[in-house]
């Protein structure tokens, strides 16, 4: 029952092509914390050596199809059982905010990789306008199964807080931008357009431009 119930949820099945344009032009070992069932390896290099981590049995099992290498745990369990100097790209697509030290691991994951490796990955936004609304004028903070305010989330990000969380944690940015801009969302009327984004664009004039993007990508690179 519960392999079906996860094999269900976006998180562990999705592909996320997005996710691949953060992918440096070369790599030949990689790691990906939070593997689910492997849906993000059609995104790698075909012959590029594949190590995957994910803390549910059965969705680390469905991942042994895609990876060279899985182990069954959360990062910290597994650490151990990592080669030291060795990967030279390490994928963490939306599981950073799931760690209940990310600082500590943006720290050690660089002992697993090798010099100017890089670290890929995606992080929610706390400040998404529809998410601000809620708080600031709604009064309201209600988890759910997933997304922004997901149950599980044990750490919250703004665009400052995140970049400075990877300069403390002594990463050079390559690359950084948001993901889901509203603005470019498809309605089925321009009348829905205009109600749904109206907020948006008040912020926008009020400056909050990062408020439009629902998470950011990311590409660091090991000093």
């Amino acid at each position: 029952m519960m392999k079906k119930v996860l094999l269900k949820n976006p998180y562990y099945t999705f592909s996320r092509s997005k996710m691949a344009e953060l992918l440096p032009e070369n790599y030949n070992r990689v790691l990906e914390v939070g593997c689910g069932v492997g849906g993000f390896a059609n995104n790698l290099e075909p012959d590029c050596e594949k190590w995957g981590v994910e803390m549910y049995a059965p969705m680390a099992k469905e991942a042994e199809q895609k990876f060279d290498h899985v182990l069954t745990g959360t990062y910290r369990e597994v650490e151990g059982q990592l080669p030291d100097n060795y990967f030279d790209l390490v994928v963490c697509n939306d599981v950073i905010e799931h760690m209940p030290d990310t600082e500590a691991f943006l720290i050690d994951i660089q002992k697993k990789m090798i010099h100017d490796g890089y670290l890929t990955g995606s992080i929610p936004n706390v400040r998404y306008y529809r998410n601000a609304i809620n708080f600031l004028l709604l009064r309201d903070w209600k988890y759910t199964e997933s997304g922004i305010l997901d149950r599980t989330h044990q750490r919250f990000y703004t665009e400052k807080s995140l970049k400075r969380a990877f300069i403390d944690a002594e990463w050079d940015i390559d690359l950084f931008y948001g993901i889901g801009n509203e603005f470019y969302s498809g309605y089925r009327s321009l009348s829905t357009y205009i109600f749904r984004s109206l907020p948006l664009i008040v912020l926008m004039l009020l400056g909050q431009f990062d408020m439009r993007f629902h998470q950011y990508g990311f590409r660091l690179i090991r000093k």
